[in-house]
C-alpha cells in the first residue's frame, strides 16, 4: 500500500471511529495499528530519498572530476594552438595545407582597449542602473508590523531528519 494511501485510511478511520460509539481501547488499538503503517512507510520513503541523495553527491563530484578533465583538455588545446600559431608566425609561414585542413594564420579585427574608464569622455559611456529588493530590509519591516505594498512574509514547512 502506498503512502498517501495509508495517510488516507488513517483519515478517514479517525473520523470514521470518532464518530462511532466504541470503546476507547478499540478506537485506540486501530488506530495504532494504521499509524505504525504509516510510520513504517514514512521511514522506508525517507531511507529511500536518502540513497537518493548520495547517488547526487556522487554524481556531483563525477560532475566536477569531469569538468577538472574538460578544462585542462580545453587549457592543452588552447596552449598547442597558441604554440603552432606562434612559431608559424616565428617561421614566417601564413599557410599550410594538408588534404584533411588547411592551417593559416589570419588577422583579428582591432578591439578597443579601454586603459581608464574614469578618463573616457561621458559620450562614449553608458549609464547602468540596477534596482532589486532587498529582502532582509523588507522582512525586517513586516515583522515590525509595516505594510509593504508587492511583498508578503509566506512560512513553509520542510522535513527535518536528523
Amino acid at each position: 500500500m502506498k503512502l498517501y494511501e495509508l495517510t488516507e485510511e488513517y483519515t478517514q478511520a479517525l473520523a470514521t471511529l470518532d464518530d462511532m460509539d466504541l470503546p476507547i481501547e478499540v478506537v485506540q488499538d486501530t488506530l495504532e495499528g494504521l499509524k505504525g503503517s504509516v510510520q513504517e512507510k514514512s521511514l522506508n520513503v525517507a531511507r529511500f530519498f536518502q540513497n537518493v541523495e548520495v547517488s547526487i553527491v556522487a554524481m556531483k563530484d563525477a560532475e566536477k572530476r569531469m569538468a577538472a578533465r574538460r578544462k585542462s583538455a580545453e587549457n592543452r588545446v588552447a596552449s598547442l594552438r597558441e604554440y603552432l600559431r606562434f612559431n608559424m608566425q616565428a617561421s614566417g609561414i601564413t599557410k599550410i595545407e594538408c588534404p584533411e585542413f588547411v592551417l593559416s594564420i589570419q588577422n583579428n579585427p582591432a578591439t578597443v582597449v579601454i586603459d581608464s574608464v574614469d578618463a573616457l569622455p561621458y559620450d562614449y559611456t553608458v549609464e547602468k542602473t540596477t534596482v532589486s529588493p532587498d529582502k532582509k530590509l523588507i522582512k525586517q519591516a513586516i515583522q515590525d508590523g509595516f505594510t509593504v505594498t508587492g511583498a508578503h512574509l509566506e512560512a513553509g514547512t520542510r522535513l527535518v531528519i536528523k
